[in-house]
């Protein structure tokens, strides 16, 4: 048995995940560079800064990923 969606409402709750994804990455992106330079500060060690560096680019690609599926499917709710 399959279900209608309604279009309006799937917009709608795409817009709100979009919401909620934008107050998520500032404060990951807050804390990922609190972490950067808490880590430089206390292992001043350049191997070690860029890992931390790196892995606060990941974190950041992985939520632009969410993000762009989110919008796609904000996109395909257009109909």
């Amino acid at each position: 048995m399959q279900h209608e969606i309604d279009p309006i409402a799937e917009r709608s709750v795409c817009r709100q995940v979009v919401r909620h994804l934008d107050a998520a990455e500032g404060h990951h992106l807050q804390e990922a560079v609190r972490l950067t330079e808490w880590l430089a500060l206390k292992a001043p060690d350049e191997e070690r800064y860029r890992a931390a560096h790196i892995a606060v680019l990941n974190v950041m690609a992985a939520l632009r990923t969410v993000r762009e599926e989110v919008e796609r499917c904000e996109l395909s709710a257009g109909r």
